[in-house]
């Protein structure tokens, strides 16, 4: 006995399809413009914003500033200074946006967004050289500390000096000093006496010179990391000093609103809805078609 081939209807019918497609070519074609139009005078009755961009240089030791980079150039104090050179309301300056480059991070580039495009080139020129010259200042501030720094050790020098001279202690050396209060750091040169010989003294004095000679070696401590600072960043202004690399150019398009990609997307929207309408309408009269049919087939059989 040869067993029948039972073919089930579940694939989908390509043609059908075209066919409702065909049919609902209109409504298709109603909702892409329709929804394509709409986007386009949506973007339009928006106000443009023009964008650009100027780019700092900045060596690697400046990056070791006690401010970062990002913080300092976004900072009030360079806003208000830019505000000022433009005499402009603080309030009216576009917020910059700071960005450090990824890969060489001794690049900063600055990002103005304004719906004038002059406006926005002029503010990003000169937030870039006042920042540039705000971070020259901070370099500055490093030599001055160098010359603190000696004052202290000179200052600290002299109220030992003065102590040890009001106790009648003004021969001793600071090896001495040292064996008698415990005090392992010295200064860079000292001199090698007997500490044996040397007279017994209170522990009052023990204390007052312990605390003269501590605050003497952290002075000079202090001292040397300033100055350490302050070599390798005068070497680094000498060879490559802090610059501005690229300044804005003004734009001539603007970057938002994107009509002709808002209008793009909105065909494709319109077109797609356009589509889904044509099915739904389509299933919906096909749902009410079988329960007419379904209706027609009782009354057939009640009669």
């Amino acid at each position: 006995m040869q067993e029948q081939e039972v073919y089930y209807d579940d694939e989908i019918d390509l043609r059908e399809i075209a066919l409702t497609l065909l049919k609902g070519w209109k409504i298709i074609l109603l909702t892409t413009v329709l929804v394509g139009a709409s986007a386009f005078g949506y973007s339009k009755t928006q106000t443009p914003v023009y964008e650009t961009n100027a780019t700092l240089s900045l060596n690697a030791t400046t990056l070791s500033l006690d401010t970062n980079p990002v913080n300092l150039l976004s900072s009030d104090k360079v806003r208000q200074a830019v505000a000022d050179n433009l005499e402009v309301p603080i309030t009216s300056l576009p917020t910059p946006v700071i960005t450090q480059d990824k890969t060489d991070k001794t690049l900063f580039t600055l990002t103005i967004q304004s719906p004038s495009p002059e406006e926005a080139t002029r503010v990003a020129n000169t937030w870039a050289d006042i920042g540039l010259d705000i971070i020259k200042q901070q370099l500055e501030k490093t030599s001055n500390n160098v010359d603190s720094a000696i004052l202290s050790i000179e200052e600290k020098d002299q109220a030992l000096v003065s102590y040890l001279r009001q106790h009648g202690l003004n021969n001793w050396t600071w090896a001495d000093l040292a064996a008698l209060t415990g005090i392992s750091n010295s200064p860079s040169i000292i001199t090698q006496t007997k500490t044996q010989e040397l007279p017994a003294i209170s522990d009052e004095e023990r204390l007052e010179i312990f605390q003269l000679m501590q605050a003497r070696i952290t002075a000079e401590q202090s001292y040397r990391f300033v100055f350490n600072k302050f070599t390798e960043l005068e070497y680094a202004a000498e060879t490559n000093p802090p610059a501005v690399l690229n300044y804005a150019i003004t734009p001539v398009k603007p970057t938002s609103p994107k009509t002709l990609m808002n209008t793009a997307l909105g065909l494709v929207l319109g077109g797609m809805l356009g589509v889904f309408w044509v099915f739904a309408a389509g299933w919906w009269q096909g749902s009410d078609e079988d329960e007419s049919d379904g209706k027609d087939k009782q009354d057939i059989r009640k009669i």
